[in-house]
């Protein structure tokens, strides 16, 4: 990133906080990357979000349920520091150092039930 602010300014150096001003200035957040679908969504593949659709929208049938699958990855932490005791008309106040302790993956199965579902 530098180095093409550099490029920009006829080789003169430029510092880093430059480099932080424009990128404040500009918005530009080169570290964070925004997810979604990027694939193109063509006929076949509305087809299918409609026949999902379709699904959801049918009566309840106990013979034929509707079953949903939903996975997701947290990070689990601890403190590594003890929180200050909290004194009357004071928030807590909690160290921003933490330890890794795992990335849990969860599964989620729900079946819809009637006007409820039911999650495993």
């Amino acid at each position: 990133m530098t180095d093409d602010l550099i490029g920009l300014t006829e080789g003169q150096p430029v510092s880093k906080e430059t480099v932080r001003r424009r990128l404040k200035d500009n918005a530009l957040k080169p570290s964070q990357k925004k997810m979604g679908c990027i694939s193109s969504m063509n006929a076949g593949y509305v087809a299918q979000m409609e026949h999902v659709l379709d699904i959801y929208a049918e009566a309840p049938d106990s013979k034929r349920p509707v079953i949903n699958f939903d996975e997701a990855m947290k990070e689990l932490v601890s403190d590594v520091n003890k929180a200050l005791p909290i004194k009357p008309g004071q928030q807590a106040k909690v160290d921003y150092e933490y330890k890794r302790v795992a990335w849990p993956i969860f599964l989620c199965f729900l079946i819809a039930i009637g006007d409820g579902a039911k999650a495993k």
